[in-house]
């Protein structure tokens, strides 16, 4: 004995339970999308990393100081 079961389906022949679940991750991806965004908004700040450049012609014993460094521009991180 056999009997048929009927499942409803959208109008793109999704059954209704795999819709939801695609709904529902949906709404999950769309609230950590809006979390993401609030979170660069508030870390966001001025910070950025100096390019510095030094001359090892004239260093002595070849060693790096960093007084001689002399700051070329700055990039915003």
């Amino acid at each position: 004995m056999t009997t048929a079961t009927t499942t409803t389906t959208t109008s793109d022949s999704i059954p209704v339970d795999r819709a939801a679940r695609l709904q529902r991750l949906n709404v999950i991806a769309t609230v950590l999308h809006a979390a993401q965004a609030v979170a660069v908004l508030v870390l966001a700040n001025d910070f950025a990393l100096p390019v510095a450049s030094y001359f090892w012609n004239d260093a002595p014993n070849g060693r790096l100081d960093p007084a001689r460094l002399e700051k070329m521009f700055e990039v915003p991180v």
